[in-house]
C-alpha cells in the first residue's frame, strides 16, 4: 500500500493487525510466488477517535543476512505476523525485491497462531433501532394509490394499509424528506 491510500484508509478505521504469508503460499495451486499481506480493519464509528497500532509509516529492518529492508511500521514492530523472514530476492522481474521467504513450517499452522494474536471481540454492532411510526388519523384510500404505497394527503404523509390512508406522524426528518423524494 502506498503511503497516500495508507493515509486515507487510518483515516476511516482502525488497524486491528497484518498477517504477511510467504511468498510461496499459493505457489501449489495459483503457481505464482508472491509476498501476499493480509490486513484486518475495523471501521470507526462516527466521532469515534483513532485506536490501534501504528502502521502508516515505513521503517527497516535487519535480518539474520544483515539485508536491511524496509517495512510498514506494524511489521517491523509485530515480527510474529510475518510468516516467515523479510530477504531481497527476486526472479521474474528484478534482483534485491522484499521477499517474505517461508521459514519452512506449515502455512495453515503459522496462521493459526498469528490469527490467535489478534484482537478479539472487536466488532460492536450498531445500537441504531428506528420504532414503526405511530398511526394516527386514517381515510378512505382513493382507488389509484397502491396497497402499501405513500401518498402526500393535505400535504402530511399517509401509507395506504388495506382500503385505508393512515398519516404517518413522528417520523425522522431524514425519512420525512426520503418518503416526499
Amino acid at each position: 500500500m502506498d503511503g497516500g491510500f495508507r493515509e486515507y484508509v487510518a483515516n476511516q478505521a482502525d488497524l486491528l493487525g497484518a498477517i504477511r504469508l510467504p511468498n510461496d503460499a499459493f505457489k501449489a495451486n495459483a503457481h505464482t510466488e508472491v509476498t501476499t499481506d493480509i490486513v484486518f480493519l475495523r471501521k470507526r464509528l462516527p466521532g469515534e477517535l483513532p485506536a490501534g497500532p501504528v502502521w502508516k509509516e515505513l521503517t527497516a529492518i535487519t535480518n539474520s543476512l544483515g539485508e536491511s529492508i524496509v517495512v510498514n511500521e506494524y511489521s517491523a514492530a509485530h515480527p510474529e505476523m510475518l510468516l516467515g523472514e523479510m530477504r531481497l530476492e527476486g526472479r521474474m522481474y528484478g534482483r534485491g525485491e522484499p521477499t517474505l521467504v517461508g521459514n519452512g513450517r506449515g502455512l495453515a499452522e503459522q496462521l493459526t497462531e498469528a490469527i490467535a494474536l489478534l484482537p478479539r471481540d472487536v466488532f460492536r454492532p450498531e445500537a441504531r433501532r428506528v420504532a414503526p411510526p405511530p398511526l394516527v388519523e386514517s381515510f378512505p384510500a382513493p382507488e389509484h394509490i397502491k396497497p402499501n404505497a405513500y401518498a402526500l394527503l393535505n400535504d402530511q404523509i399517509a401509507v395506504r394499509d388495506g382500503d385505508a390512508l393512515h398519516l404517518l406522524t413522528g417520523l425522522p426528518n431524514q425519512v420525512t424528506r426520503r418518503i416526499r423524494g
